[in-house]
Formats: C-alpha cells, sequence, structure tokens
C-alpha cells in the first residue's frame, strides 16, 4: 500500500496590513513559493514601475524637507507616511 505523500511546505514571510503590525509565517508549497518567485522578477522587470521609482527617488528629498519627521524607510517611518496620508485625504478618490 502507497501512503499519501505531503507536498514539502516552505515557511514564507508576509507583512502585514500596516508596516507597524508584525510579520507573519505562512506555509506554503514549493509551487506556490516558485509562482511568488516568478511574479518577483515580473515586478522587478517592469519599466513603468522603474521609470516612476527613478522620478521619486530624485523628488523624495526636496519632499522630505518640505515634510517634517525621519525619513529613513524604516517601518517608523512607513507607518508615519501612512498616517500623513491619511491625514491629507478623507478617501482615496481624493488622493488620486
Amino acid at each position: 500500500m502507497k501512503e499519501a505523500s505531503t507536498p514539502h511546505l516552505r515557511t514564507a514571510v508576509t507583512p502585514l496590513s500596516r508596516p507597524t503590525d508584525t510579520v507573519a509565517a505562512v506555509d506554503i508549497t514549493d509551487n506556490e513559493y516558485e509562482e511568488l518567485r516568478r511574479l518577483d522578477r515580473l515586478r522587478s522587470d517592469n519599466s513603468v514601475l522603474n521609470a516612476w521609482l527613478t522620478i521619486q527617488h530624485s523628488e523624495f528629498p526636496a519632499w522630505a524637507e518640505q515634510t517634517p519627521g525621519t525619513w529613513d524607510f524604516s517601518l517608523d517611518s512607513l507607518a508615519r507616511v501612512e498616517d500623513l496620508i491619511r491625514s491629507r485625504y478623507a478617501t482615496v478618490e481624493q488622493a488620486h
């Protein structure tokens, strides 16, 4: 009698809803892991995204000077960005 094999699981770390939340570890199969890697490669080779990131990078110093606080890309800084955006825009439509 052949035993049913259990798919090998990997643990993936995923952020929760707010940057200040801790991350969650979830078990995923090898196939799911490979699909995530494939999607990461697609996202990292996106000419529109790369152009947008270049513009944001060049404009960031001026924005940071106009916006009080330390902006260092830490989780605390990201939570402050969310708070700042929510304080400036009442709805998603206003933010666009």
